[in-house]
């Protein structure tokens, strides 16, 4: 919610930081037509490209070319007095070649700042699954180690229990059945 209100207000900025620039220089050229250049009316075009957006880039666009033309019919004499007529017909074409060179820019660079977000968030996502895995990866190595000291903790007393058993010769019946056991259990141990 506040996000999309700081989104309107910033669009709304963007849109009335040209129309300020323009106006401005509308006003230089009305009033000061000896002090401002007349080329300097383009100036709106270069700071509308600043904000990357088609929206504000066609609306410098549209009004810088109403001030040209505006400039071209009504103040001719005073601000071209050393320029042919026809050649200002130039200025008005350079100002439209601006705005396509900028509009084509700007979906241009649009479309690489998609292609970027997409790919950062690809590089999150496999981050992501990597640190699972890592994760994943961590609890097995535990396991295996809980299960290896188990191990060694049962045949540590299979060995003493065997080494017993050996000693005892009175009965080879009993002796022989108790070593089978302890083997059993022992063999079971290597195959889990």
């Amino acid at each position: 919610m506040v996000i999309m209100k700081f989104t309107q207000l910033y669009e709304w900025m963007m849109y009335f930081i040209i129309l300020c620039i323009s106006g401005y220089l509308f006003f230089l050229n009305w009033q000061y037509p000896y002090f401002v250049n007349y080329i300097f009316l383009l100036f709106g075009l270069f700071v509308s490209t600043l904000y990357q957006r088609i929206r504000v880039l066609l609306l410098s666009g549209f009004l810088t070319t109403v001030m040209l033309v505006y400039f071209y019919l009504f103040n001719f004499v005073v601000i071209f007095s050393s320029i042919v007529k026809f050649d200002v017909i130039y200025f008005i074409l350079f100002a439209i070649l601006l705005v396509v060179f900028f509009y084509f820019h700007i979906k241009f660079m649009n479309r690489l700042w998609v292609k970027a977000q997409a790919n950062a968030k690809m590089t999150r996502e496999k981050l992501v699954l990597t640190e699972e895995k890592l994760v994943q990866s961590e609890k097995l190595s535990v396991v295996g180690q809980l299960a290896a000291g188990i191990a060694h903790e049962i045949r540590n007393p299979l060995a003493v229990l065997s080494g017993f058993v050996q000693m005892l010769d009175k009965n080879e019946k009993t002796r022989s059945i108790m070593l089978a056991e302890i083997e059993r259990i022992n063999a079971f141990h290597y195959v889990s």
